[in-house]
């Protein structure tokens, strides 16, 4: 900055920071069984005059969790620091129903109407209005049971996986700042 008064001039220079931080992840991708848990690594940087703590969330599904040690974090522009993430998959997590179990409920589904004219039509002359009824009301419990995997059919496919992405995120304590450090892309197997 430069003044001038006369013939006089003065000269000032500030030195000016905007104090900021930054991260990265030690990977892109990660691969858990439903359950289980897998490890990542997060790494927060900060520029010269940031004199905060960070802490660090996850975000992106219900079917994955994370926990994070140590849980904040104190960057400086001279020593970046190290969280390790654990990324742990709900039970719940790639369970789809099997294709088996799909076409078993399908095919039971489209029986229903000729099972339906076969009761009603009177191919067993001999039922009783009563026994009609009886076979009416169990024909859907049947039909739930199959779908829920009676008979001892897994209602999981061995071998099955789903991806889901998984977003980390860091928040600077006293501030609205939050940056995201990265994603990652989980692959949940059963």
């Amino acid at each position: 900055m430069t003044a001038t008064s006369g013939s006089l001039s003065h000269v000032a220079s500030f030195p000016f920071y905007v104090a900021d931080y930054s991260g990265s992840l030690s990977a892109s991708t990660l691969a858990v069984t439903a359950g289980a848990s897998g490890p990542l690594s997060a790494t927060v940087s900060a520029t010269a005059g940031f004199a905060g703590t960070v802490s660090l969330s996850c975000g992106g599904t219900s079917q994955l969790s994370c926990s994070f040690s140590p849980t904040m974090l104190q960057p400086t522009a001279n020593n970046s620091q190290t969280t390790n993430i654990t990324v742990t998959a709900a039970l719940t997590a790639s369970t789809h129903p099997s294709r088996e179990m799909k076409v078993r409920s399908l095919a039971l589904t489209a029986l229903f109407p000729i099972w339906a004219v076969w009761v009603f039509a009177g191919a067993r002359r001999e039922w009783t209005p009563r026994t009609r009824t009886v076979l009416i009301i169990l024909f859907p419990f049947v039909l739930a049971l199959s779908s829920c995997g009676s008979g001892g059919t897994s209602a999981v496919p061995q071998g099955g996986s789903t991806s889901y992405t998984l977003t980390v995120n860091a928040s600077a304590a006293g501030t609205n700042t939050t940056r995201t450090l990265g994603t990652v892309t989980v692959t949940v197997t059963h």
